[in-house]
């Protein structure tokens, strides 16, 4: 499966995972989470990545959900938080925290949202070069979007 919004590279025993949207801050899509959910089985299948690093491309980390997918037409019914939720984020914090070895977050940048919310509840550890956490953009961000177990970083 050829990636369209991650770039994804194992090499020297350590994954790389670098979200490829930088003309959109990193937004997770629909689209973003079922290429992470493929990077992550990949990670998974390949013995010997003894960390992953996950990044952003351009001058943010993650600006959160795209809200753009989030746009109702006159008429149409809410979307369903809740299940975006349970069928993107929880399996991806999950899946981050059941790694055998260290998950480090490289925030170049904003991380708002549900990008927050990623960094927060699924690494270890956490660098921050020029960036700033922003849960004021999205309620949700502040709520445990997965059971809260072990280590989480936080910034003030």
């Amino acid at each position: 499966m050829p990636f369209e919004t991650i770039l994804f590279d194992i090499a020297d025993n350590v994954a790389t995972l670098t979200l490829n949207r930088p003309d959109k801050l990193n937004a997770f899509t629909a689209g973003m989470h079922v290429e992470l959910r493929e990077a992550m089985n990949r990670i998974r299948a390949t013995q010997g990545v003894r960390a992953l690093l996950i990044t952003g491309a351009g001058r943010g980390f993650c600006a959160g959900q795209d809200l753009s997918e989030r746009a109702m037409a006159k008429g149409q019914a809410p979307v369903d938080l809740g299940s975006t939720l349970e069928a993107n984020y929880n399996p991806l914090i999950l899946g981050l925290r059941e790694l055998p070895f260290p998950v480090v977050c490289a925030v170049n940048g904003v991380a708002a949202g549900a990008g927050c919310g990623c960094v927060g509840r699924g690494v270890e550890d956490v660098g921050v070069a020029d960036g700033g956490f922003d849960t004021e953009a999205d309620d949700l961000a502040s709520q445990p979007m997965a059971p809260h177990h072990g280590t989480s970083a936080t910034a003030h």
